[in-house]
């Protein structure tokens, strides 16, 4: 071990020895608030037979801080991505910008965006095949759960885990009776892919602003997965939005006059869908089709076939995903039913509706978005042309190829089912904060001033805690609604 901060090629440069090291990963790494655990964790560090006091009193602790952000800071503006070592990858993302004809520039235009940071899927499905920690429970084979009230009851099916869903069962029972891949014997098993992302400001002020996709595996129960101590949760990519500077780039092909709003909706749509086509690539397309064979913890050979069974994502985003218009004569991405009979949401004739209307990812939407690229590209009418309209506006189609039916439509892949409910965003931060805006304005229109109000105020801070994050304390006026988050 060296006793100085000079550069060399020890694996724990720039700490010069291991004890120093552990000290410095558990201030970096172990939150910003400390708590038990983390004190746990101190006590194991120095109660080790290998940690060496003498090592930590010679290290020189601020000198190395300084090279920690130095060498983030060289990383960056060399652009070498600093977790590229642990498969993260970059990959240029060019997109094709339409101007119509009537322009002082028409034509199909290439567009450079900023580089795609993210994960091969496939190697986040070895790495999570090859964690032991993980191992013991992850489902290989879904089953059918039931409850049984006793001797004269009949057993009833208890609905909670991605593996004992019928979706899942269903797909396990077709992937069986498939005929199997030639010369193999393997044990064949479904490997259930759970998406979600989110475009998320990171401050208060500014402009500052991420795109995560996360990655979860069905086979591991909702329980885990929801606990961030399993660390079960894959970041798989971090999606790019337009930058300011393309309506510039826009204007220029427009004579100096700025993009509709139709056009910018459009070229976003088209940004997000090539970043996702970078992350359906062929060996991963290969692998949902023929199987990928992986060793498992266990010593055994298995043959994997991922599938995509939800993702989940809010409205405007669910928009974007199955290429519909947000808000559109049919604003459900799941179903056809018109916004004219959206009053009629949980009546009987409606959830029959949802079934017989279904969104179908089939030859005639294909084809329909296929023939208005081509009206937009090839001939050079605008995103809502009377050609594109009359194609697309009745279904609220939009002209963008969409990179899951591209990839996975020769699979039997309807992309709409994948699209499932955000309890987040759709019932916590959508429903119920609108049902409690009217409930606060029942209670205003019902006595003169604000009494009853600050009565329901009053009461909501009188209620306790219980346990650690089942009900927290509401110490602020809860009809001010301040900070609403779920």
């Amino acid at each position: 071990m060296r006793g100085d901060c000079s550069k060399g090629t020890d694996a724990f440069y720039p700490y010069p020895n291991k004890s120093s090291f552990l000290l410095g990963d558990w201030f970096w790494n172990g939150g910003l608030h400390k708590s038990q655990k983390s004190f746990r964790e101190l006590l194991q560090i120095i109660s080790d037979t290998e940690f060496r006091q003498e090592d930590v009193r010679a290290t020189c602790w601020n000198l190395i801080n300084d090279q920690l952000g130095s060498q983030a800071s060289e990383e960056d503006a060399e652009g070498w991505l600093p977790l590229e070592g642990a498969g993260w990858k970059k990959t240029a993302i060019n997109i094709k910008i339409p101007i119509h004809r009537r322009a002082d520039n028409p034509g199909v235009h290439d567009y450079i965006s900023a580089d795609l940071h993210h994960r091969l899927l496939l190697s986040v499905i070895r790495e999570k095949l090859a964690n032991e920690k993980h191992d013991d429970l992850f489902h290989y084979q879904p089953y059918e759960l039931s409850w049984n009230r006793g001797k004269s009851g009949r057993p009833i099916r208890v609905h909670g885990e991605l593996y004992t869903s019928e979706a899942f069962i269903q797909a396990h029972r077709e992937l069986q009776e498939s005929p199997p891949e030639p010369g193999c014997d393997r044990e064949r098993v479904v490997l259930a892919l759970m998406f979600w992302s989110d475009s998320t400001h990171l401050a208060s002020f500014g402009n500052s602003k991420l795109w995560p996709c996360y990655m979860f595996f069905g086979n591991e129960s909702k329980y885990r997965r929801c606990r961030p101590s399993c660390r079960l949760c894959s970041h798989v990519a971090y999606f790019n939005h337009l930058p300011d500077s393309f309506k510039d780039f826009a204007a220029g092909h427009f004579g100096g006059k700025g993009p509709s709003a139709d056009f910018m909706a459009h070229c976003h749509r088209e940004l997000f869908h090539v970043q996702w086509r970078v992350l359906l690539d062929g060996e991963f397309v290969e692998a949902c089709k023929h199987g990928i064979v992986i060793c498992c913890c266990d010593g055994v050979e298995r043959r994997f076939y991922p599938q995509i069974f939800t993702y989940s994502a809010d409205y405007p985003e669910k928009a974007l995903i199955a290429t519909i218009r947000t808000l559109g004569s049919c604003p459900c991405p799941r179903c056809l039913i018109p916004k004219s009979r959206v009053q009629n949401m949980g009546m009987r004739l409606d959830m029959k509706q949802r079934q017989t209307l279904l969104r179908i990812d089939d030859d005639i939407r294909q084809s329909k978005v296929s023939t208005s690229r081509s009206f937009i590209y090839d001939s050079g009418h605008g995103i809502r042309s009377k050609y594109v309209e009359s194609l697309l506006k009745e279904h609220s189609l939009v002209p963008t190829s969409n990179a899951f039916s591209e990839r996975l439509g020769s699979l039997g892949f309807n992309l709409f089912v994948m699209l499932v409910v955000d309890l987040l965003h759709e019932f916590e931060l959508g429903v119920w904060k609108a049902l409690f805006t009217h409930l606060i304005r029942i209670l205003g229109a019902a006595a003169k001033g604000d009494r009853l109000v600050h009565e329901l105020d009053r009461r909501y801070r009188l209620i306790s805690t219980f346990s650690r994050d089942t009900i927290r304390k509401f110490t602020s006026n809860t009809s001010e609604m301040k900070k609403m988050a779920a």
